[in-house]
């Protein structure tokens, strides 16, 4: 990015909406999914289409070894889950009145599934690697797109505005992939 004007940083996504919502960073660029896991209080400013792969959203699932027994989340009560969304996860286990232990997983998520736990909660967007490693999908917990988030507080002026839309222009890689942006609605006209 040239602009003398703009610091652009490169943090993981999963910090991201938590540093956006105590105001160290202006804006970023991050997942719904992480926004919810974080519990982070943000606002999105515009959509892309950045999937790897398709232009389909990530999908958190919740996925067990294809011989398992397990038909659905009720079949993990008192089982063991692993995942990288842990918060996410047990908000879900909780909505369909289920406990099972959840444990944080630093990755390699899917080869856990046949020998270490009962299931796992894995971010997917084409299944590949789930069918590759036999698994299949007992339920959809979440759909994800990337965003551009900031504060819920409103912008000071166009001129912020304007920096932050380059920024995301910038960001965006893909043209016309930018569903809708924040920025060219009425939070940003002219104050008289």
């Amino acid at each position: 990015m040239d602009d003398d004007e703009l610091e652009i940083r490169l943090i993981r996504a999963q910090e991201i909406s938590r540093y956006v919502e105590h105001g160290y960073l202006d804006c970023g660029i991050t997942g719904y999914d992480w926004i919810i896991e974080n519990g982070s209080k943000v606002h999105e400013s515009a959509s892309f289409c950045s999937a790897r792969f398709s232009r389909r959203p990530a999908r958190w699932v919740l996925c067990v070894p294809e011989d398992s027994p397990v038909k659905s989340v009720k079949d993990l009560e008192g089982k063991r889950i692993a995942t990288e969304v842990v918060n996410l996860t047990k908000k879900y286990l909780k909505k369909h009145g289920v406990s099972a232990e959840v444990e944080f997983s630093w990755g390699a998520t899917e080869v856990k599934a046949h020998e270490l736990v009962d299931a796992i909660v894995e971010v997917t967007e084409t299944g590949s690697s789930l069918r590759a490693n036999k698994l299949r999908i007992v339920d959809e917990l979440l759909s994800s797109t990337t965003a551009a988030h900031r504060q819920l507080r409103r912008l000071e002026g166009c001129l912020e505005a304007e920096k932050n839309r380059d920024a995301l222009d910038a960001a965006e890689g893909r043209p016309g992939c930018r569903i809708k942006s924040w920025f060219e609605n009425e939070h940003c006209q002219e104050k008289s």
